[in-house]
């Protein structure tokens, strides 16, 4: 299992405008986006290859009240991808995927758990990770 701290994550409705060639990221993604490889770079964790399970644990400080769960995930777990920690976010990969708030935190941080061989995933199995402190 891995841990990787990642900046307060962006509301998917944020990430991509709408240009005469079609949806670009926004200049607010784009930064977002330099700032999850450095703190990734920076924590130099290492690749996973295969299936995984991935629990993401999001701060609700610094959010907007009405920020919806789900549409926190995408930038999340595409900076894992983004920056080789994963091969793909798609079902093959990622097996499971799992978002809790927590009050009194800054950031993100995605736990990823390698499934194994043989394993039947279960979505409880997401909540079974302590969360392990404040991130900074």
């Amino acid at each position: 299992m891995i841990r990787i701290n990642l900046p307060k994550p962006l509301s998917t409705n944020s990430l991509f405008g709408n240009k005469r060639k079609g949806r670009v990221c926004t200049k607010r993604y784009n930064t977002w986006k330099r700032l999850a490889k450095a703190q990734i770079a920076d924590q130099r964790p290492f690749k996973l290859n295969g299936q995984v399970r991935l629990r993401l644990l999001v701060g609700e400080i610094g959010l907007r009240k009405d920020m919806d769960g789900d549409n926190c995930i995408k930038c999340l777990q595409d900076a894992l991808v983004d920056n080789g920690i994963l091969s793909d976010d798609n079902r093959t990969i990622v097996r499971a995927v799992g978002m809790e708030w927590v009050e009194d935190m800054e950031g993100a941080q995605a736990v990823i758990e390698p499934v194994l061989e043989n394993n039947t995933v279960e979505i409880s199995e997401l909540f079974e990770v302590p969360f392990m402190g404040q991130i900074t």
